[in-house]
């Protein structure tokens, strides 16, 4: 059943998927249809699932479910990985690319290799007070504490200290 992303609790689990390129409104709108339908007919066990999702900065696809209400069994998980797997494909998003990072220049998001953050470092393109967006939150209360942070809070801070000589 889906519910409006704003509304769920703080405890709400989260799955968070990068698009290794910015989307367009088209492929947006059909993922949000997509995501919509499949939300709708979510259960576990025969119980519906109160979920919602949202598309943000034309590259993230927030996935969510009230876990107070129903939590998602293992099947039910891997239904909604199997659709993003869908539409992944599909649009050849590379969004199970986990080696690959998007932070915040001038407010627009920029997606590299995470190979390339020691020369970024060494360029002072990248620094402790990037904002990045951290996909590893997975609760709706880490989400809106911390998917947007300056890179030394997050599991990032261990590349800034490793400049290249």
């Amino acid at each position: 059943m889906f519910i409006p992303f704003d509304q769920l609790p703080e405890t709400a689990r989260l799955w968070i998927y990068q698009a290794e390129r910015q989307l367009s409104a088209q492929e947006i709108a059909t993922i949000s249809s997509r995501l919509h339908t499949f939300i709708e007919g979510w259960s576990t066990h025969g119980n519906p699932v109160q979920g919602s999702f949202k598309v943000l900065h034309n590259q993230f696809i927030v996935l969510a479910a009230d876990e107070l209400v129903q939590a998602p069994s293992g099947c039910s998980i891997d239904e909604s990985t199997r659709l993003i797997r869908q539409l992944d494909e599909f649009f050849s998003l590379g969004l199970f690319n986990r080696m690959v990072l998007t932070f915040l220049q001038n407010e627009t998001p920029h997606t590299v290799p995470v190979k390339e953050l020691q020369s970024l470092l060494a360029e002072n393109k990248w620094n402790a007070d990037t904002l990045v967006f951290d996909i590893t939150v997975n609760t709706m209360a880490g989400f809106r504490d911390r998917f947007i942070a300056p890179a030394g809070k997050t599991w990032l801070k261990k590349y800034l200290n490793r400049v290249p000589a």
